[in-house]
C-alpha cells in the first residue's frame, strides 16, 4: 500500500500548530508478505524544494544515526496506542506531544546526520508531523525523502528520513500462515507449536550515488549503498519463545543482506535488535559476527568490538548492547559513538527515558551515531 499525504490538512488542533506549510510527502505502509519475500515500492517524493546547509566531510562519507524513540505516539487515540497514552487516567496531552516533537527536531538539526533511522514511530501523521517541525524557523528541508512502514494493525513501526533519495525502498515480513512446528528449534519438544506474535518488519532502502540525488549534489560516483532498518522481536514474555522469532528475522536479514551483496551493493543494517552481541554468532574474523540465514551465513562488521561505550540501553541497572550497526561489504566505519551528551542521560548516567505523567525525557535508548565511508 502507498499512501501520498498533504500535510496541511489538519486532524486536529495541534496538527495545524505543527504544520506550517502543505508538503507533499509519499509514505510507504507496510504490505503484507509471504516468508522471506519483499514487497517493493518506488516513486520516492521530494517533500522539500529548499535545503539545509549541513557539515561537509569527505565526500565519500555519510553520518547516520539509528534511535529506538521509545512509543512516539501522537496525541489521537487510534485505538492501538499502548495503556499510558489513552484512557481518562492517562496524563498524555497534546502539549506533551507537541513538546517531544520539538525536541526530537532540536536533536536531529543539532546532530545533522544525513539519515536518521527511528524505531517505534506511530504512525505516518506522526512522520509528517516531525517534517514540518524539521523546517520550522528556516527556509526549507534537508531530510527531504521520507519513508514509513508498519505492520498491518501494530502500535508502531519504524520511519527514515534520508538527505538522499532512495531508488527504491522494499518491505520484508514473516508471514507464517499457520503455527510453526518447533522440533528444529533448539530447546523445544518434538510436536510443538508456536503461532506468529506480531512483528515489525525489515526496511530496505537502496541508494545509488553519483547521478546528484542530494541536496548539493554529489561525487560518489558509481556506489552503490543497502540501508536496513530492523526492529526484532523484544524480549517481554517467554525468552525462549521470543528467540525462536528473532531467528525467523535474523534468517530474513542475512538473506537479504547476501542479495544486496550479489547486486554490488555495500551494506548497512541498523536498529533495534533486542539482542546482545554477544547473544550472535561470533565469526572467525576478527571483529564481526556470521548472521545465521535459511542455508548459508553473512560476515558482517559490528563498531561494537573496538567500542568502549557500556551500551546504549540499560535494564535493571544492566548495560545492554542491543541497539547495532552492521556493515559489509565495500564499506568502512569511520566513526561510532553512543550519543550520550546533555539531557540524553540522567545525573546517574543512565537513558534519561520518556515519561508520560512529566513529560520530561527522551527514551530508555541511546541515539547510535555513525560515520561511514563508501
Amino acid at each position: 500500500m502507498k499512501k501520498c499525504v498533504e500535510t496541511g490538512m489538519p486532524r486536529n488542533a495541534l496538527r495545524s500548530n505543527v504544520r506550517c506549510a502543505k508538503i507533499p510527502i509519499l509514505l510507504f505502509v507496510l504490505m503484507v508478505c509471504i516468508l522471506f519475500f519483499g514487497c517493493g515500492c518506488s516513486n520516492l517524493v521530494d517533500v522539500s524544494s529548499g535545503a539545509l546547509s549541513f557539515r561537509k566531510a569527505d565526500a565519500n562519507e555519510l553520518s547516520v544515526v539509528s534511535w529506538n524513540l521509545q512509543t512516539f505516539f501522537d496525541a489521537v487515540d487510534t485505538g492501538t496506542e499502548y495503556e499510558e497514552f489513552t484512557g481518562k487516567k492517562s496524563k498524555w496531552t497534546e502539549a506533551k506531544y507537541k513538546e517531544r516533537l520539538e525536541r526530537l527536531c532540536a536533536f536531529m538539526k543539532d546532530i545533522n546526520a544525513d539519515i536518521y533511522c527511528f524505531m517505534e514511530v506511530e504512525n505516518t501523521a506522526v512522520v509528517q508531523d516531525i517534517a514540518n517541525t524539521l523546517q520550522v524557523g528556516v527556509s526549507g528541508m534537508s531530510w527531504r525523502y521520507v519513508c514509513f512502514a508498519r505492520e498491518s494493525g501494530s502500535s508502531l513501526g519504524c520511519a527514515v528520513f534520508s538527505r538522499y533519495k532512495p531508488e527504491s525502498l522494499t518491505v520484508h515480513s514473516l508471514n507464517c500462515k499457520a503455527a510453526v512446528p518447533l522440533k528444529a528449534f533448539s530447546g523445544y519438544s518434538a510436536g510443538e507449536e508456536l503461532s506468529q506474535p506480531s512483528m515489525r518488519p525489515l526496511m530496505e532502502l537502496r541508494f545509488s550515488f553519483g547521478n546528484t540525488n542530494s541536496d548539493d549534489g554529489d561525487t560518489r560516483y558509481g556506489r552503490r549503498l543497502a540501508l536496513f532498518v530492523a526492529h526484532w522481536k523484544s524480549k517481554s514474555g517467554s525468552a525462549k519463545e521470543s528467540e525462536v522469532w528473532r531467528n525467523c528475522q535474523e534468517a530474513v536479514l542475512s538473506g537479504r543482506i547476501e542479495q544486496a551483496l550479489a547486486d554490488g551493493y555495500s551494506v548497512a543494517a541498523c536498529g533495534d535488535f533486542n539482542r546482545e552481541l554477544s547473544e550472535f554468532l561470533y565469526s572467525r574474523t576478527e571483529g564481526c559476527i556470521d548472521l545465521r540465514g535459511n542455508f548459508n551465513t553473512v560476515t558482517v562488521r559490528s563498531p561494537w568490538f573496538s567500542s568502549s561505550a557500556q551500551g546504549s540501553y540499560c535494564y535493571q541497572n544492566v548495560w545492554n548492547r542491543i541497539d547495532h550497526f552492521f556493515f559489509a561489504g565495500d564499506i568502512a566505519c569511520v566513526s561510532f559513538a553512543v550519543h550520550e551528551e546533555d539531557d540524553f542521560v540522567t545525573a546517574s548516567g543512565l537513558p534519561n527515558e520518556y515519561d508520560v505523567w512529566t513529560g520530561e525525557g527522551y527514551s530508555d535508548h541511546l541515539p547510535l551515531i555513525c560515520r561511514v565511508r563508501l
